[in-house]
């Protein structure tokens, strides 16, 4: 991967901006690709919730190998996670404008 940083910002839409009702989240964080020891439970938590049949699940190909193969083998589903690294949400204090709060991660 050439660039593992990732930006993530969430927020209500619907909101008027500038009315003071809105809430975001940003996320600065790293991106990294599964890698074989992680991917048992990585591809049980992402495919679980995909595919809940236990038996629609077992018509596919989950297995580790399939998600380990390299890009050069033509391959090219894999697994990724993004590790937080910072994480701030807007100040909502009265009076105070476009100022964003640091939430504090668990390490």
């Amino acid at each position: 991967m050439k660039n593992p940083n990732v930006a993530v910002a969430i927020f209500d839409s619907n909101v008027v901006p500038g009315s003071g009702k809105g809430q975001g989240v940003q996320i600065k964080a790293k991106c990294h690709r599964v890698l074989k020891d992680e991917l048992p439970g990585a591809i049980e938590v992402v495919y679980s919730k995909r595919f809940p049949d236990p038996k629609e699940r077992a018509t596919r190909d989950l297995s580790v190998e399939h998600f380990s193969k390299p890009d050069s083998e033509g391959r090219t589903d894999h697994i990724y996670k993004i590790v937080l690294e910072k994480v701030y949400i807007i100040d909502k204090t009265p009076g105070v404008k476009d100022t964003r709060l640091e939430v504090r991660l668990n390490d």
